[in-house]
């Protein structure tokens, strides 16, 4: 430190910077390395759908992916509720027990909006037992569900069978403080809107209270696990590859075909023989002649005897 000798010495102050890694939702954000302590921003809007003080964990999710926040220290301060939108959730990635966790580094704010829901995607327990990574934090609701074995009142940190036409699943009550703890089980068929978990390689769905569950729906969303359907791909957006799924009803030929904004086909996938049920394709970012294609956004189409469907998916380099 240098000084004029006739003046007094400048107090020295310091600064911690941060200089996160931005991503534009929880998909890029899951799309990222965990464990390797880079700080990440998610830049976009993220929906709190449940939290308990345990560990001060919160949930949050948008329209494609969820994470769950594993806050020990506190850090986030705003008194955020269920419905809330949190802008510019910093903070850096890890796994624990297979479970993708932010750890927060910053507080974000204020709320930027209240009230808000979330797409709920109806799916059968099959789907989600096939493809944790797409559904891990995030609300999902299973129809025409039913409990395998159990009877008497839920006790804290239980795993009790859950059933639907497709396959079981393992129902966990995770969250110790809430309302359905000490009360009956329900027998019979139902439906029930839950967070999917995952401790090592089992898939769990924990409810967030009472409310999450409803009577059978006779018409709309009935789960059907003999209906062809493209389910999707993960991760998404994603680098370098990524994995296309659809359910089969029937073991006939399938065509899934990638193609750019220009409509123009860049790579084929013929499957023979799908297997009844769920069939994944891994795509590589190349075309049929093997070369990398571009960055950008992609369309993939599912074509399965008179089923066709497309959704979209997005390349990062």
């Amino acid at each position: 430190m240098a000084k004029a000798p006739s003046l007094d010495a400048s107090q020295i102050t310091s600064g911690a910077y941060i200089f996160p890694v931005s991503v534009s939702n929880v998909a890029q954000l899951r799309a990222q390395t965990p464990g390797d302590g880079t700080v990440y921003q998610i830049t976009g809007p993220v929906i709190l759908t449940f939290k308990q003080s345990f560990r001060n964990q919160k949930y949050v999710q948008d329209n494609a992916a969820g994470v769950l926040i594993d806050d020990t220290a506190g850090v986030i301060t705003t008194n955020y509720n269920v419905g809330d939108a949190i802008v510019g959730l910093t903070g850096t990635i890890a796994r624990y027990n297979n479970m993708l966790q932010l750890t927060p580094v910053a507080n974000p704010g204020p709320p930027a909006s209240t009230g808000n829901g979330v797409f709920v995607p109806v799916v059968t327990i099959q789907q989600v037992n096939g493809n944790i990574e797409m559904y891990q934090s995030r609300l999902v609701r299973i129809n025409n569900a039913h409990f395998v074995g159990a009877s008497g009142a839920f006790a804290n940190g239980t795993n009790y069978n859950l059933e639907d036409a497709s396959g079981t699943i393992v129902f966990r009550s995770t969250f110790y403080d809430v309302d359905y703890i000490g009360t009956d089980i329900p027998t019979g068929n139902f439906s029930l809107v839950s967070i999917v978990n995952q401790f090592n390689q089992t898939p769990q769905l924990t409810a967030r209270n009472l409310a999450d569950w409803g009577a059978v729906d006779n018409d709309d969303y009935v789960a059907n696990p003999n209906q062809t359907e493209l389910l999707g791909n993960y991760p998404n957006p994603f680098n370098p590859k990524t994995t296309i799924e659809f359910n089969a009803a029937k073991s006939e030929p399938a065509q899934i075909t990638i193609y750019n904004l220009k409509g123009q086909a860049v790579k084929h996938f013929t499957i023979d023989s799908p297997a009844k049920g769920i069939n994944k394709v891994t795509w590589d970012g190349k075309n049929d002649n093997g070369i990398d294609v571009a960055s950008g956004t992609y369309l993939f189409r599912l074509r399965s005897g008179s089923y066709s469907s497309t959704k979209k998916m997005i390349m990062m380099k």
